[in-house]
């Protein structure tokens, strides 16, 4: 009986941490690699971006609503286009404190197409730990990795630029749960997969963007300096 309730209580906790994980994941990454770059014909240009990605916090069924912000560097070398992103994550009343983020990419162009962008990015946010001092429920990111693999499909029409977008978002983190009230510490490795799909425009300097992110709300604006 006693093995049973073991079980039970194991199986339970490691529900906690996978739902976390899934609801978190994509959402992170998407505010760590943020949307497309759809840069001008400058060798090297500077934007800055604001990426918003509303996420559910399991359990008290909270949902955070705190955009990250970065500055960027774009390199134009022909159909290669790679970038540079440094930016941060706010504290919120969730998290323990002000997280930075590093985000190195690249677009690409194919010659068979003009009217086709594929784009690759990586990025890395610092150690970051939801629900602080909770003694049900914490969860401490040790490692945030993430990835986005996007094909994006535009128009260029004057100085306005309607886009589609579409793709994966794949994420590795690793770290810690504590359940303090029951005497609980387990240790987590995940791979977690998350898709986006959105639609926007550029105008001059300025873009826009809206998309879902594992079906909840996401949006993205950028501007070229």
């Amino acid at each position: 009986m006693n093995i049973l309730l073991f079980l039970v209580i194991l199986t339970q906790n490691q529900s906690d941490i996978d739902n976390f994980l899934k609801e978190t994941a994509p959402h992170l990454n998407y505010l760590v690699c943020g949307s497309e770059i759809l840069s001008d014909s400058k060798p090297i240009s500077f934007g800055i971006e604001g990426n918003y990605s509303d996420y559910k916090l399991v359990h008290y069924d909270n949902i955070l609503r705190i955009p990250s912000f970065n500055g960027y560097v774009v390199f134009q070398r022909g159909n290669f286009t790679p970038y540079l992103k440094l930016g941060f994550y706010p504290k919120t009343s969730k998290t323990n404190k002000f997280a930075p983020f590093l985000t190195l990419g690249f677009s690409l162009k194919p010659k068979f197409s003009r009217f086709f962008i594929l784009r690759f990015s990586y990025g890395t946010l610092s150690s970051i730990e939801y629900f602080p001092g909770d003694p049900y429920y914490n969860y401490n990111y040790t490692n945030f990795h993430s990835f986005n693999l996007s094909l994006i499909g535009l128009k260029k029409i004057s100085a306005f630029t309607p886009f589609l977008t579409t793709g994966f978002i794949p994420s590795y983190v690793s770290g810690n749960y504590q359940n303090d009230q029951n005497g609980i510490e387990e240790s987590f490795s995940k791979f977690i997969l998350g898709w986006h799909l959105g639609l926007g425009f550029k105008i001059f300097f300025v873009k826009f963007n809206a998309e879902l992110v594992n079906n909840r709300l996401s949006a993205s604006t950028s501007f070229n300096l």
